[in-house]
């Protein structure tokens, strides 16, 4: 594993979107250095190195994450780029920070595990919601038996960005992911539920539901600007004091 500088090098794969606010981030932190972006195509990582001030850039996966400079890799591509990219990146000796979610496979997520403690790489997934400052709070407050016991959990997710952008590769389910919404966004709401009850999610029954009348899985198009998977429901039984969980 290659030991971090004293100045931390961070590439960031994926040029666009979450990856021009990871960048953005990083370089408000000090001892840490965006050395390098990488996009799907020379013209767009370029060009996103020239707005984020990152003075070294390619189209290069595979060069990025072997390039001798960087110490670690923030890979914010689609998520079915994920599996192999977090993979090369340990392989070669990086720290990586993976969006969410980490892969589509969940015997992929067992694999990549296994390779960053035989690599002894530091990884983790964006769950960002976990340092929203009222998430510890309430962690702390149901870990001190303050709320009693956990019988219901109740969550909501809302988000309306996708309104005005119903072809982006988030609803197309070989890049995104066949659960849609579920994997791209319902996987914060299944980590917050688990990280502040303490418990682990054994079984989730799901139920999609799509505005507009528009059946689940159909073709987004945009005629429907509404027409977005927006309902799911499941249910924990953990180890210990199974409460219900049910998210809209």
């Amino acid at each position: 594993m290659t030991r971090v500088s004293q100045v931390t090098r961070v590439g960031i794969i994926g040029a666009r979107g979450v990856g021009a606010i990871h960048a953005a981030v990083l370089q408000t932190l000090p001892g840490v250095e965006v050395t390098m972006i990488a996009g799907s195509g020379p013209a767009t990582a370029a060009a996103a190195a020239r707005r984020l001030g990152v003075r070294r850039w390619t189209a290069d996966a595979v060069e990025l994450v072997t390039d001798p400079e960087i110490d670690a890799v923030h890979v914010c591509t689609p998520n079915d780029q994920h599996f192999d990219v977090v993979r090369l990146s340990i392989a070669a000796g990086k720290h990586v920070l993976c969006e969410k979610p980490l892969t589509l496979v969940p015997a992929h997520a067992d694999l990549l595990a296994a390779a960053a403690e035989q690599h002894e790489a530091i990884t983790t997934v964006a769950y960002n919601y976990r340092y929203s400052p009222l998430v510890p709070r309430l962690q702390r407050l149901i870990a001190d038996g303050r709320l009693g016991s956990l019988h219901t959990i109740r969550a909501g997710y809302l988000q309306n960005w996708a309104l005005d952008r119903v072809h982006s590769w988030r609803s197309d389910p070989a890049q995104g992911g066949r659960s849609r919404v579920l994997n791209d966004i319902g996987v914060h709401l299944i980590d917050l539920v688990e990280f502040v009850s303490g418990t682990r999610l054994e079984r989730l029954d799901t139920t999609f539901t799509a505005l507009d009348g528009l059946a689940p899985g159909a073709t987004m198009s945009p005629s429907r600007p509404h027409s977005v998977p927006t309902v799911w429901r499941c249910r924990s039984w953990p180890p210990r004091s199974p409460p219900a969980v049910r998210t809209h």
